[in-house]
């Protein structure tokens, strides 16, 4: 499109499942009481976008969404009902926007800001999908590659120290904290 400077990507989906396997926690916060278990019924649907631009001749810019929608029809283990309920950690909506920018004399630059939307938690024995809340990270690099092979880059990934869940298992129990804030440097070096 636009002369080879914009491209887009889209796709919809729809999936419906008999027997889809699901982990189940016995014992709420225990990953050791893991278990598989089979689902009656389930459906998911969805959009995905993707769109990247040729913005210059050092420039390109992108950005893409994704919509999700998930649901247990018909999934009861032992006593907990848990149709009705959306797939665990999977999240209704995510989006992200970046750059890249090559100058051409070595130095170059990118940066992404990705948008993760609620979801819920692990499915644990008598805990209802406990909610977990969207979060927006960013990631920035900068950096230089010298025709040797040597390539030096400065960068920050999650800049802003966003404090997330990456699971929960619900109130009180176990959760695993997304990646905080890293800083560094890096040196790398082809051959």
């Amino acid at each position: 499109m636009m002369g080879d400077q914009l491209t887009l990507a889209a796709s919809v989906f729809y999936n419906d499942w008999s027997n889809q396997q699901v982990e189940v926690w016995a014992t709420p916060g225990d990953s050791s009481s893991s278990y598989i278990v089979n689902a009656g019924n389930s459906t998911s649907y969805g959009a995905e976008l993707e769109l990247s631009y040729a913005a210059g001749a050092n420039l390109d810019v992108f950005a893409s969404i994704g919509l999700l929608e998930s649901e247990f029809e018909d999934f009861i283990v032992g006593d907990n009902d848990y149709s009705g309920q959306a797939f665990p950690l999977t999240a209704r909506q995510n989006a992200a926007v970046g750059y890249r920018y090559n100058a051409g004399d070595g130095w170059f630059s990118s940066g992404t800001m990705t948008f993760t939307g609620a979801r819920t938690g692990s499915l644990d024995s008598g805990v209802s999908g406990f909610g977990l809340d969207s979060y927006t990270v960013v990631d920035l690099e900068v950096g230089y590659q010298w025709r040797s092979g040597a390539t030096l880059v400065a960068y920050a990934n999650n800049l802003f120290d966003t404090t997330y869940f990456l699971n929960e298992s619900g109130p009180g129990s176990a959760a695993s904290l997304g990646d905080r804030r890293e800083v560094g440097v890096q040196l790398t070096y082809s051959f």
